[in-house]
């Protein structure tokens, strides 16, 4: 049995020597190992500590699968001389089926400055890249310290700025949970907040849930905070 079928670094935008990870699984998104059909191979992408990175992008829309570099023949995925060439032509369609992104900072006024200063990316940003490669999922990861905990409300707007609102209760808010359930439907992938210790089935029906997951998470750290609020 031999699992990995590819894995690729790709260089980002943080520090020296910063990459981001692309590994391709031999079992489809059913979790079935894959013998015969590669074409629906399962790859994760796995963006490290980075700001939004457009080289990241180029590799996520262009990469090959298994039968694909059959196909075509290896020469074409020696490192190509420049850094704008693709591996393969832009018609191949994209094959990245999670996406697991760092999100150090929420999308508000702060988290934005301090996202440019530290080359990090905001929640915000991190779900506009899962939205340019076409990934199937996407899990918001990696987020400072300065926050007890990230809800889906937090992650797609600014944080409320009235002390008096439970940020952790959506029947405290209407308007809060339209802008929830308007968020699942603005993205055209799967995604949600990852947390530590968190295990998911990397499947279809598994990440198809990432979302309501995260939403049950919210209730339950509302029901368990006596003082709500997203700031350390």
């Amino acid at each position: 049995y031999r699992p990995f079928a590819l894995l690729r670094h790709v260089e980002v935008e943080h520090c020296r020597e910063a990459f981001a990870m692309i590994l391709e699984l031999r079992y489809a998104d059913d979790g079935v190992p894959n013998s015969l059909n590669e074409d629906s191979n399962f790859v994760l992408c796995f963006s490290g500590d980075t700001r939004p990175s457009s080289q990241l992008v180029r590799r996520c829309r262009s990469y090959p699968t298994s039968r694909n570099r059959d196909k075509l023949g290896q020469h074409h995925y020696r490192r190509p001389p420049s850094l704008s060439q693709p591996w393969l032509p832009p018609s191949t369609p994209p094959q990245i089926s999670l996406l697991i992104h760092e999100s150090t900072f929420l999308n508000d006024s702060q988290g934005r400055v301090d996202a440019m200063k530290k080359r990090h990316s905001t929640s915000a940003e991190a779900l506009d890249i899962a939205r340019q490669v076409n990934a199937k999922a996407c899990l918001l990861s990696h987020f400072s310290q300065r926050y007890r905990h990230v809800s889906i409300h937090d992650a797609i707007a600014s944080p409320l700025s009235s002390s008096s609102v439970d940020h952790h209760n959506e029947s405290a808010d209407p308007m809060r949970s339209s802008a929830v359930i308007v968020a699942k439907n603005t993205y055209p992938f799967h995604w949600g907040i990852a947390l530590d210790g968190m295990i998911i089935p990397l499947t279809h029906s598994g990440l198809s849930k990432l979302f309501d997951l995260s939403r049950c998470v919210d209730a339950l750290m509302g029901l368990n905070s006596e003082n709500p609020g997203h700031l350390a």
